[in-house]
């Protein structure tokens, strides 16, 4: 499983249009601070609350694909939910009956320099929203201040981010979540960051699943 996990990192650079999501289970701490600014909506996804949630619930059908483990990973596109959001539903429908503490979520991010972190306010949609566990944001950055800096707290969040949330908030209300965003990573860069993730999956199963619905 650390192979394959290992395998994706090294791809994340080329994958400007994918974004991969980490399924962690362990202890939080939160914020309190005013959401994050959104900018995603309406472009990619319905502004109007009730039309956002018809087509996530539409989105989100029945899945016939049964995982033999809880999963670890999702590996999910990344664009306007009139071409990828049937993509989007079955990923997250797919993985639905897994509890987990905490996602992070890494995500293509033009303006990274090669990795950011956006840490502080909530993650808010007409849906809902997600607390950030910023106690592990905090860790990652020091941990490895070379590959990681803080997004100022009024930027708004990457689109790939971004639209993840209200599925995120459909199948996993409240779960907190770490947003990085990425750009230009090198191999041994993914590498590095991708190992610091995983360190927070020790506790995982050796059976946990890597879903890739990413194209």
């Amino acid at each position: 499983m650390r192979r394959g996990v290992k395998i994706s990192f090294q791809k994340i650079s080329r994958l400007a249009l994918t974004t991969v999501v980490l399924i962690i289970v362990s202890g939080t701490a939160l914020s309190t601070a005013g959401p994050r600014p959104m900018c995603a909506s309406p472009a990619f996804y319905p502004s109007s609350p009730i039309s956002l949630y018809d087509q996530v619930q539409t989105f989100s059908r029945p899945c016939a694909v049964r995982l033999s483990g809880k999963p670890l990973t999702l590996i999910v596109p990344s664009e306007a939910y009139i071409f990828v959001g049937a993509l989007l539903g079955q990923a997250y429908t797919v993985v639905s009956d897994s509890r987990f503490d905490r996602i992070v979520i890494l995500g293509y991010d033009e303006s990274a320099n090669p990795a950011t972190v956006y840490s502080g306010p909530d993650l808010v949609t007409p849906m809902g929203g997600n607390p950030v566990d910023n106690a592990l944001c905090a860790q990652l950055l020091r941990i490895s201040p070379a590959n990681l800096t803080d997004a100022d707290p009024k930027a708004c969040l990457p689109k790939s981010i971004e639209i993840q949330l209200p599925f995120l908030q459909k199948h996993f209300p409240r779960v907190p979540v770490v947003p990085i965003g990425i750009d230009g990573l090198d191999p041994e860069a993914s590498l590095d960051l991708g190992n610091l993730c995983l360190l927070y999956t020790s506790d995982a199963a050796d059976e946990e699943d890597s879903v890739d619905l990413g194209g």
